[in-house]
């Protein structure tokens, strides 16, 4: 499974993305963060229908299996879908 965490430089929001990501990272799973604000970045969201920042992306198998949008979930609310 990945983790992808599309962020903005102007988001009041992604400050919290960011640190949801650094956690999961630590922990040794795929994490990408990716700024929209960035020609990577913004053909990255384009191709998953990104829309707005933050958003959160559980893959699997190349596969979205789980999508926050406009907040950053909750630590646990991310364990949830890595069982």
């Amino acid at each position: 499974m990945e983790l992808k965490v599309f962020v903005s430089q102007s988001c009041p929001r992604c400050h919290e993305a960011r640190r949801l990501a650094r956690i999961f990272k630590d922990h040794g799973m795929e994490v990408t963060v990716h700024d929209v604000g960035t020609t990577d970045g913004l053909a990255e969201a384009a191709f998953y229908g990104v829309q707005s920042t933050p958003t959160v992306l559980v893959i699997e198998r190349d596969e979205v299996i789980q999508r926050w949008s406009g907040q950053a979930p909750k630590p646990e609310e991310v364990r949830q879908w890595l069982k």
